[in-house]
């Protein structure tokens, strides 16, 4: 048995806590907990994440709301790779880089500065 499963319906994830003989035995100890989510994104492409956490909260700011996409977790659970992806592979891009490739229009390389002066 695994100490964690996740449910095929996407919904669902199940905690088992192993039973500690030298802690000893409570009455109705739980010794597993379910959880029903809005959504589990386990072993997921970061493109899945984006396409499912954030890409309407994007296109809303794009048409004038505001929103908010935020990572909460334990120290090195992967907040920060969510947001901000793999520097070293554009496919492992994270939340934030993926709008402005897809919705900004890439500069000019041609362009010549302009003085702002």
């Amino acid at each position: 048995m695994h100490l964690i499963e996740y449910q095929p319906d996407g919904h669902t994830v199940i905690i088992h806590q192993k039973k500690d003989s030298r802690r000893g035995v409570v009455n109705n100890q739980l010794n597993s907990w379910s959880f029903q989510l809005d959504r589990v994104l386990h072993d997921v492409s970061q493109e899945e994440v984006y396409n499912s956490v954030a890409r309407n909260v994007v296109l809303a700011a794009l048409d004038g709301y505001n929103g908010t996409v935020m990572c909460f977790g334990q120290t090195g659970a992967g907040k920060t790779y969510t947001m901000t992806g793999a520097t070293e592979s554009y496919k492992e891009r994270g939340i934030i880089p993926v709008p402005s490739r897809r919705y900004c229009p890439p500069l000019d390389s041609d362009m010549k500065e302009e003085s702002f002066g």
